[in-house]
């Protein structure tokens, strides 16, 4: 039986040792690093926030096109008192009421879908484990019911081949979809999507959430970005 993992924090992005080398320190170690966008403000760009930690980040429309910055964002939020919005309360999340997420919008805004864009993750050295965590919401307005498929998703992808056919698309390697259904009571609550392949060969991953554009609109929040080079995982290195 594997023991549980050993929990460390960094409080920042820096991490530990010398300067874009702590990839090298968590690939040695087996760590899982842990990003939960927390050291950067409300709306700021973290396409090389992270490569000190081996990962960079972009936006991507649904076919995978680039489409530019992905930023520190909001998490979900609930009307309060006089129509304002106040953070999510929800005393089940372990990010806090005041925890940031990743988002596709300048303006900070954390929730989105595919018909919007995603997040490309893309690794300096292929891995293993890689995990995400989501919360989906919808809203009803006109429309009362949500679509079966319209959940959060992670796209996951080898390392990129040299194409002979110029804007040849590469496909994934698997699709992993959010483990609850639209229909569950606890669908709007934070659940991980995760992966664990037999050998690294993760060159990069794409999240998002389904929209089919019928019916209820469904967004997703997406927070604790975490991967690993190799087994066992021996702990976890959190990074803000």
């Amino acid at each position: 039986m594997r023991p549980p993992i050993r929990v460390t924090s960094v409080t920042t992005a820096t991490q530990i040792g010398p300067p874009n080398e702590s990839w090298l320190l968590n690939l040695l170690e087996g760590i899982v690093t842990e990003l939960d966008f927390n050291s950067a403000a409300i709306g700021a760009v973290l396409d090389t926030h992270y490569s000190a930690q081996g990962v960079t980040l972009e936006s991507v429309d649904s076919f995978g096109v680039p489409m530019g910055s992905v930023f520190a964002a909001t998490g979900p939020a609930r009307p309060g008192p006089g129509g304002t919005i106040v953070s999510d309360p929800d005393p089940d999340d372990p990010r806090g009421p005041n925890s940031h997420t990743i988002g596709i919008f300048q303006n900070g805004k954390g929730g989105f879908n595919d018909t919007q864009g995603g997040v490309r993750a893309t690794f300096q050295h292929p891995q293993q484990f890689v995990a995400i965590d989501a919360r989906p919401v919808f809203y009803t307005g006109e429309h009362a019911e949500v679509e079966a498929d319209s959940v959060p998703y992670l796209l996951i992808f080898g390392v990129p081949p040299k194409f002979t056919k110029p804007h040849q698309k590469q496909l994934p390697l698997a699709k992993i979809n959010f483990p609850l259904a639209t229909t569950d009571t606890n669908f709007e609550s934070w659940q991980t999507i995760s992966f664990l392949s037999t050998s690294a060969n993760i060159g990069f991953i794409e999240f998002s959430c389904h929209y089919k554009g019928t019916n209820a609109d469904v967004y997703s929040y997406f927070d604790l970005l975490r991967f690993a080079h190799h087994l066992p995982l021996s702990e976890i290195d959190e990074v803000g």
